[in-house]
């Protein structure tokens, strides 16, 4: 579910560099404006 998915991302922007680059960067900057939009 949704709280499984947003587990994945935090994980992805807390370990930088565990996970392959390319899901890190293209994950990272839609995670953040999805958090800044209510």
């Amino acid at each position: 579910g949704p709280a499984k998915k947003w587990e994945e991302v935090l994980l992805s922007l807390g370990v930088p560099g565990s996970e392959p680059g390319i899901d890190g960067e293209e994950i990272a900057p839609q995670a953040k404006e999805n958090v800044a939009t209510p």
